[in-house]
């Protein structure tokens, strides 16, 4: 196995201290210009690989930007992911990314782990099951993406997120639009998100004199099991005629059951997260397209802003949607 060069190495075939070769390596003006070209000449002929872990630990900074997101699996996280990928290549930074499933548990060792190899900032999408992330982010700057942990760490923390209020009524008012009186909505268990999508459900229907009734509303932990039993009951119990459901996993399961059911072309279904196939679909269904790929841009900018002026302005910016009709 070949031996791994060192600065020393080099230094050695320079005939020259390490702390010369080291500055004229990073282009120090206190070497001169050809000198420092004669030495980055030698390093690559020796096939020097500077040691980047050794330079972290005398810089403090890693150009390293831990990831947490929620659901790899979910669409929406593979286009914000390709987002916050692409800015952060053009910036230089890497990316070390975790998956927590929706669990808090999984969040607070990830985070706990990226704080650990002192990353120098971090973009998470929270579960919502952790309310000390004072603690666990330390003084690391931190970006929350399309959801925060509660409504006052919107005071706390940078974040981008979609307009959801907004993005939700105008969705419900195109089902009230087509006729629809009894709407019926699944929720996520993602708290902040959640919560926003009903309140804006909510508003269109107080908007149209419709009555907005908790028994219309349901929430699914995103297991067959509990969307089946969400759907159901609303469809038996509260006889609706279309259905708001908070994304594009959820309303997968939601169609799976309504054609088991034969009920498939039977109603208007409503969602987040617009998917290029919804087009093929041979059903009733109004769209949210979220601003997705410009929601992970967005983050970085916001994130390297941060680390530049950590006392700057806490920021919330909510990026506008486009909504997809196919009736």
């Amino acid at each position: 196995m070949a031996k791994h060069v060192t600065l020393a190495d080099v230094a050695k075939r320079v005939g020259m201290a390490p702390s010369t070769v080291s500055r004229a390596l990073r282009d120090s003006p206190r070497v001169t210009p050809a000198t420092r070209a004669r030495i980055h000449q030698i390093a690559e002929d020796m096939n020097f690989q500077p040691n980047t872990l050794a330079q972290s630990i005398r810089n403090q900074q890693t150009d390293t930007i831990g990831i947490i997101v929620s659901n790899i699996l979910n669409p929406y996280f593979t286009e914000l992911l390709r987002g916050i990928g692409d800015e952060l290549a053009l910036s230089g930074k890497r990316m070390v990314l975790f998956n927590t499933d929706e669990q808090a548990a999984k969040e607070t060792r990830f985070l706990n782990a990226l704080t650990g190899q002192m990353v120098d900032g971090l973009i998470i999408a929270s579960t919502g099951g952790i309310d000390n992330y004072d603690k666990l982010t330390q003084t690391t700057p931190t970006v929350f993406v399309d959801r925060v942990p509660n409504a006052d760490s919107i005071h706390h923390y940078d974040a981008v997120l979609t307009d959801n209020p907004v993005a939700t009524r105008d969705l419900t008012q195109r089902l009230i639009d087509a006729g629809s009186k009894r709407i019926g909505f699944i929720g996520s268990q993602v708290a902040f998100s959640a919560i926003e999508r009903l309140n804006g459900y909510q508003q269109a229907l107080t908007d149209n004199g419709l009555p907005a009734k908790r028994n219309l509303t349901r929430q699914t932990d995103y297991t067959p099991a509990a969307t089946a039993k969400a759907l159901n009951e609303l469809l038996q119990q509260e006889k609706i005629d279309s259905l708001i459901v908070a994304d594009s996993v959820i309303l997968s399961q939601v169609m799976k059951l309504l054609k088991q059911q034969g009920k498939l072309d039977a109603f208007k279904l409503g969602t987040f997260d617009y998917l290029s196939w919804f087009d093929y679909l041979d059903v009733d269904l109004v769209a949210v397209q979220q601003s997705t790929y410009a929601i992970g841009h967005a983050a970085v900018t916001t994130l390297l802003n941060r680390i530049a002026t950590p006392t700057a302005p806490i920021t919330t910016q909510r990026l506008p949607v486009t909504l997809h009709q196919n009736f």
